[in-house]
């Protein structure tokens, strides 16, 4: 995270401004959009040869593929799509909650490290989209984005 946010900075300073948390919000979307659009990866892996180790996993990979796509978009101006980043880090945290009571099920007593290591990343994202998410937008910016 530490390397992010450093990134982040040059990133601004590269591009002729100082830091803001404009910067950071747009940074942490992208980063998340990006992250969820490499899924496709497993998606076309799985699709290809016909042999999906959980078809459960490549449903919830498509979805997450879709809101990656809308977050890449949302990069551009992250004050008006504050709702979009909202549900990316609320969807997070309800996974989470799934996936950590499914973790003391006795059907997953060998995946449980892993169901918990799953969450507390999933925690970590939608911890760092809420705490970087953009303020409500001002007018002029709002009218600036409707022209």
């Amino acid at each position: 995270m530490a390397a992010f946010l450093k990134r982040a900075r040059w990133v601004a300073l590269v591009a002729g401004g100082k830091h803001d948390s404009r910067t950071s919000a747009q940074g942490r979307v992208g980063h998340t959009g990006m992250s969820s659009v490499a899924e496709i990866y497993f998606v076309t892996r799985d699709l290809w040869h016909l042999h999906a180790s959980d078809p459960g996993d490549t449903m919830m990979y498509s979805l997450d593929i879709t809101l990656g796509i809308f977050l890449l978009i949302a990069v551009r101006n992250p004050s008006a799509h504050r709702s979009l980043i909202a549900y990316a880090a609320w969807s997070s945290f309800a996974h989470t909650v799934v996936m950590s009571a499914l973790a003391f099920g006795p059907s997953y007593v060998n995946d449980r490290a892993g169901y918990w290591g799953g969450s507390a990343v999933l925690v970590v994202i939608g911890v760092a989209l809420l705490a970087l998410s953009p303020t409500k937008a001002s007018r002029e910016s709002a009218s600036a984005t409707a022209s």
